[in-house]
């Protein structure tokens, strides 16, 4: 039954970029469910029967980040709209729960980590492929696999639209360079690392395509922060990355130059002037700059409601058709000045407890001494795109929970085996 179990949370991580939902999006239980999330439930239900009366291990971010929920829960009280405030509730309870159900279900053996490394190369690869088929079939007048594909000149795959795309590639191929760049690649076989580099480059190829302005802008920010933090090994991490660098640039040249990307060149040239131009001219775009209209209802929102916020959703469809994007804006609008500061003390926390203080004597540090600076570029990208909800976010928590679990197992057998010898010695 474990291995059932098993095998249906990487099913869930595997259509975890399949975003359409069963009913009219938005709307209702149905207007948020997923395939991923059949799955995710059915997981959920074997677990709680599996392991009705065991001990339950709750991971030290879930317990930081139960702060962030109860604020959230507070919120209600006070929301514009009951009903939608919790919906949105029960979709973050039940990510938190489903994230400490698969710790405790990947948590026995170090093996586990590499599957899950496995199946996030799959399913990134997955998502590429069907968004840059679809890119060229309907440029070119061939059949698409989504339909959705046909309503964007951007590349939306598997998902609802190009932004979600895009905040989903940029965590899974973060994760994947990450494991490229750290110890942790030398235990991988020729084969399953031939896989992590082909999901790799498809990955980056496919973000370009996505369009995610945020993304892009995460993306280059983790990398050079990536280099600044690795000074010592610059000339290791660039050769490391040199080959899929060069395949990833051809593949970039390639889509700007090649006519039947030419929808999707006129998309990504007017949407990265019009996401610049708000930044650096926001008095030109002040009616149509979405940017500008994110700050105000959010600042609407924290005023009308300053302590506990208007309730998670419960300013969309009452105020406004549109949702706030950002994560701290989100959060102070929606969760008030509590849930706020409940965040950043769960992203200090994790900060510190999973990356600052680990060190490299381990493979499973060094992985996250890797994903570090990614992981900062992650938090660039969050500025705009609300990301507690996210279910790539509470896997990505998942690799770093269970990294830091194998990294001190293995430095307390190191330090177990010291005091043997020590001992020994006296004998």
């Amino acid at each position: 039954m474990d291995k059932f179990n098993k095998i249906l949370f990487l099913i869930f991580i595997l259509l975890s970029g399949f975003t359409s939902t069963f009913g009219k999006v938005g709307v209702g239980i149905l207007g948020r469910l997923t395939i991923s999330d059949i799955f995710g439930g059915a997981y959920l239900i074997i677990f709680t029967f599996t392991n009705f009366n065991k001990r339950i291990s709750i991971p030290a971010i879930a317990k930081v980040y139960f702060l962030v929920l109860l604020f959230y829960t507070l919120g209600l009280f006070f929301s514009l709209n009951k009903t939608q405030t919790m919906i949105e509730l029960a979709i973050h309870y039940y990510l938190v729960i489903l994230f400490i159900a698969s710790y405790n279900t990947f948590k026995n053996n170090e093996d586990n980590l590499y599957m899950l490394f496995f199946v996030i190369s799959t399913a990134l690869m997955i998502v590429s492929l069907v968004g840059l088929y679809d890119m060229i079939a309907k440029f070119s007048g061939l059949p698409v696999i989504r339909k959705y594909s046909l309503f964007y000149p951007c590349a939306v795959s598997t998902f609802r639209n190009c932004g979600q795309a895009g905040a989903f590639a940029i965590i899974f191929l973060f994760i994947l360079i990450g494991l490229r760049l750290s110890k942790l690649w030398e235990k991988i076989n020729k084969k399953t690392r031939l896989l992590h580099s082909f999901a790799i480059v498809s990955g980056t190829f496919f973000l370009l395509l996505t369009v995610k302005v945020a993304s892009y802008i995460g993306f280059i920010v983790g990398m050079i922060l990536l280099l600044i933090f690795n000074l010592k090994n610059f000339n290791r991490i660039v050769l490391r990355l040199g080959i899929l660098s060069i395949i990833s640039l051809l593949l970039i040249y390639f889509s700007f130059r090649t006519p039947i990307f030419l929808p999707w060149q006129k998309w990504f040239s007017g949407k990265l002037k019009l996401r610049f131009g708000e930044i650096l001219n926001p008095d030109k775009y002040e009616k149509r700059g979405f940017l500008r209209r994110n700050w105000e209802m959010a600042i609407d929102e924290f005023t009308m409601r300053p302590f506990f916020g208007t309730g998670l959703g419960g300013f969309s469809d009452v105020i406004s058709k549109y949702e706030i994007h950002s994560t701290p804006l989100k959060l102070l609008g929606e969760g008030g000045i509590f849930a706020f500061w409940a965040y950043l003390i769960f992203l200090v926390f994790l900060i510190n407890r999973r990356f600052i203080k680990v060190t490299r004597s381990t493979v499973y540090g060094d992985f996250l001494k890797k994903l570090f600076p990614l992981f900062l570029g992650l938090i660039v990208n969050w500025i705009y795109t609300y990301h507690l909800r996210k279910r790539e976010f509470w896997i990505l928590l998942l690799i770093i929970e269970l990294a830091y679990k194998f990294h001190k197992e293995r430095l307390r057998r190191v330090s177990n085996g010291k005091i043997v010898n020590i001992l020994t010695r006296f004998r």
